[in-house]
């Protein structure tokens, strides 16, 4: 009788499901094998904790305590692009708190108004 798959071995995981994982334990850093394992039974997959773990472990992702350690750029910027987006980097500092003192607004020309920063001497 020639060597083939016994049909009590277990089949092998398809590679969209592998990318799947490894897409999943990247993008959520926080997420451990039992946490993936939920996300892909609502899409539908039935797959093992053990079995997500031997898929990270072949592409070198570690457990999620270790990846919960370490942060990318890519997500720094991601997690604060608002607050880095509202910064205005062209700003003037400020030497003294009365130079903030501002003018009542002024005539200039008829009908115009501008305010006016003033810096009392």
């Amino acid at each position: 009788m020639p060597r083939s798959a016994s049909p009590l071995a277990v089949p092998r995981i398809a590679k969209e499901i592998e990318a799947l994982v490894v897409r999943m334990a990247r993008e959520n850093r926080s997420w451990g094998y039992d946490r993936i394992v939920g996300a892909l039974a609502n899409l539908g997959y039935t797959l093992s904790d053990q079995s997500v773990g031997n898929i990270l472990k072949q592409h070198g992702i570690p457990p999620a305590p270790e990846r919960k350690k370490t942060t990318t750029w890519h997500e720094f910027i991601r997690c604060h692009l608002d607050s880095l987006l509202a910064t205005n980097f062209f700003t003037s500092t400020v030497r003294h708190v009365r130079a903030m003192a501002v003018d009542p607004v002024r005539r200039r020309g008829p009908g115009a108004y501008c305010p006016r920063v003033c810096i009392p001497r």
